[in-house]
């Protein structure tokens, strides 16, 4: 039998080019070749660089100096006199980027072009800042390679609306805020070739939106508007999109709405805002066939709301800041009797519930509980009941000191992840093991009360475990778990 030793230089190559950057020092551990292996020339898919304008000069000079090769790359700059460094950065690692984020306040055509020259195999441009044209009489060249545009700001000028399709004619993905009329203009323009739309509305722009057309190549859709429609209001250009795989409304949904989305008979993963919905408006969506995938957003007020409708195809159900009432949970297992996948976000559940899905979802085999307050320890004993689980997430759920002593022992959970509270200590990090004896993951994140010391401790007891990691989160994703995702 062959040994991963015995593998050729350019394979393990490739199996580094997609790890992390921690997994990466991990591995340049193992031998003088790996060592070479992980940070060689080749590019690395899975890191992306961020490069600041407030580097001091020597650590720009490092940088500069760097043998790495990048395909993500986030240029981030406050002040003009940055952009000679930005423009370096790029001359260094521009040949290999597929993926480019520029996070300015303002960022001008000119310099828009100069950078994207730069870039021959770019892919994917994001702007985090105003993107705005200023009165220049130079020829307008084409990127007919970049195929996904995104644009965070509201504050770009209408005069784009007809720079922007020049620059890049081929685009298959766009995400817009809605706010100005010139996004409208981009997405009319787009429409027949887009794949991927991303566009948050005003209110007053929702009728401009539906009268949209052309979209009969959408696969992935993504709409938000914040005011509630007129319950009569139907949007109209739903009805044209016969191929959309995934789909995320968060706007407020009437019975028109839904009817169309229902009609969508290539729709597999969908997410929609239940806000006052009525129970009789929801059945439409039992109608979506090959649904598999399916995320509620809202408050449900209206009781025995999930009562006579069955989706025997989803595997996947996410109740993402559902309030509820209290028959919601008793009709959940009937609902989606084959999920195998939950994820519960509810500051109203409690152990009452936790007993009535482990006791009836006897499939499940990951369970995710974030900020479910109500749930107290003696609840975790009911996941004796799912015998079949492998994965359990806990973020921000009140955990005792003493809690995993009292947990039923799981012999099949094999991933083990807990964050974002207080509530964890040394103490109780160490009792993991004797709950879950066959993890071969355990993630504890951003759990201030836990060090460094602790896990080593854990990974000596734990040898069977593969993966046993301590996470600090970035300040800026403190508010959520790391494993939320839009999907």
């Amino acid at each position: 039998m062959a040994k991963i030793r015995d593998l050729p230089e350019e394979v393990l190559l490739l199996i580094f080019s997609f790890l992390k950057l921690r997994d990466r020092k991990i591995v340049a551990r193992v031998s003088r070749l790996w060592n070479r292996l992980a940070f060689s020339d080749r590019p690395m898919r899975s890191i992306s660089l961020h490069a600041v304008d407030y580097l001091n000069a020597k650590e720009r000079k490092i940088l500069l100096k760097s043998s790495r090769c990048y395909r993500n790359l986030t240029l981030e700059w406050t002040e003009a006199s940055s952009e000679a460094f930005c423009v370096q950065v790029l001359d260094k690692f521009g040949s290999e980027l597929t993926s480019l984020r520029l996070s300015t306040y303002v960022i001008t055509l000119p310099l828009l072009v100069r950078f994207l020259l730069k870039t021959h195999k770019l892919r994917e441009l994001i702007i985090e800042g105003s993107l705005c044209s200023e009165e220049c009489d130079m020829v307008v060249p084409e990127f007919g390679d970049l195929r996904s545009l995104e644009l965070t700001q509201r504050g770009y000028e209408s005069e784009l609306r007809e720079l922007v399709p020049t620059l890049f004619p081929n685009l298959t993905s766009l995400d817009v805020v809605g706010a100005e009329n010139a996004s409208l203009d981009l997405i009319r323009f787009y429409s027949k070739q887009l794949k991927c739309l991303h566009v948050l509305l005003e209110g007053s722009q929702l009728q401009k939106f539906s009268e949209l057309e052309n979209f009969e190549n959408l696969q992935q859709l993504n709409v938000h508007w914040p005011q509630i429609i007129d319950p009569k209001y139907s949007v109209a250009c739903f009805q044209q999109m016969k191929n959309v795989k995934s789909a995320s409304i968060s706007g407020p949904v009437n019975e028109d709405t839904l009817l169309s989305i229902s009609k969508w008979s290539q729709l597999t993963h969908l997410c929609i805002n239940v806000q006052l919905m009525k129970a009789s408006t929801f059945k439409s969506v039992a109608d979506i066939k090959n649904l598999k995938s399916l995320k509620l957003q809202g408050s449900v007020r209206e009781k025995c709301f999930l009562k006579d409708v069955r989706l025997l195809g989803v595997r996947k159900l996410i109740l993402d800041g559902v309030s509820t009432t209290n028959d919601f949970y008793d009709h959940l297992a009937s609902f989606v009797p084959h999920v195998t996948f939950l994820k519960i976000y509810d500051h109203t559940f409690e152990n009452a519930s936790l007993m009535l899905i482990t006791k009836s979802m006897v499939n499940l085999q990951t369970l995710s509980l974030e900020y479910c307050y109500q749930v107290k320890d003696n609840g975790f004993q009911f996941l004796n009941y799912l015998s079949g689980l492998i994965e359990l997430r806990c973020w921000s759920v009140p955990i005792s000191e003493n809690a995993f002593l009292r947990f039923p022992k799981c012999p099949n959970l094999r991933t083990f992840a807990v964050g974002g509270s207080g509530w964890i200590t040394n103490k109780s990090v160490l009792d993991i093991p004797k709950a879950f004896p066959n993890l071969t993951e355990l993630n504890v994140i951003d759990c201030f009360k836990v060090d460094e010391d602790t896990i080593y401790e854990l990974r000596e007891r734990m040898r069977k475990c593969a993966v046993v990691k301590l996470e600090k989160l970035e300040p800026d994703r403190e508010a959520e778990a790391p494993w939320a995702k839009s999907w």
